[in-house]
């Protein structure tokens, strides 16, 4: 009896020990990212000083220059802002991604946050699609590819119906949006996104037909139904 205390007491303090040094090393790398935007930032400046002295020797494009500089002012002064806040929101940033009920780890390697989901079945007619378990990589702060961990379908260059060789196909209306929250490193917000993506299925913008590539299989209920029938 008391060994299986010790045993429960050693468990526990363990999984505390790694909780923390997960939430170190995930602070560790949004911090890198922080410092990556801020290199972005500075190159971003430069090119916007090279433009306006190039300017000045074509008066034609003035104009269209002057637009220029006051969005890369505007998306600067954007980054810096949110670079700041993001600092000081890393810790609580790691508890919502852990909240997410769809997630189920997280992996913190380097410059490499990895995400870990529960398993994702899709639904279509009355059949179901066991996909398996995703990975969401955001890489050093600026992409995100998404890998199908069990990748069950015929042609494995699909992760996904809506992912080909980690890529998303995204909707025109999500791009800007996606990559605005991954500057803000707002990583719980982008996963939110990434597994509703994959919780859907929209034939209209898949790489590929979900049927032609995962085999389905029908709902517990129905063949709980059938085999009833069956019998009787």
């Amino acid at each position: 009896m008391k060994q299986s205390w010790f045993k429960r007491v050693l468990f526990l303090l363990f999984g505390r020990k790694r909780r923390k040094k997960d939430r170190e090393r995930y602070i560790q790398v949004c911090l890198e990212a922080r410092d990556r935007i801020r290199e972005k930032r500075n190159s971003l400046s430069q090119q916007l000083e090279d433009r306006v002295r190039q300017a000045a020797s074509l008066l034609s494009e003035l104009t269209a220059v002057g637009g220029q500089k006051k969005e890369v002012e505007l998306e600067l002064n954007g980054l810096t802002q949110m670079v700041g806040q993001k600092s000081r929101k890393a810790s609580a940033e790691f508890n919502e991604l852990l909240a997410i009920p769809e997630v189920s780890r997280l992996e913190v390697k380097k410059d490499l946050i990895r995400i870990i989901t529960k398993p994702i079945v899709l639904e279509q007619g009355d059949l179901q699609y066991p996909l398996g378990y995703y990975a969401i990589e955001i890489i050093g702060g600026t992409e995100i590819k998404v890998r199908n961990l069990d990748n069950r379908g015929l042609d494995q260059t699909f992760d996904h119906p809506h992912v080909k060789e980690g890529y998303l196909n995204l909707p025109v209306y999500l791009r800007a949006p996606l990559a605005k929250l991954l500057m803000g490193l707002e990583y719980a917000d982008i996963t939110q996104i990434v597994v509703n993506i994959l919780k859907s299925y929209q034939p209209e913008q898949a790489y590929i037909a979900l049927e032609n590539n995962w085999k389905g299989e029908k709902h517990v209920a129905q063949s709980l139904e059938t085999n009833t029938r069956e019998r009787n």
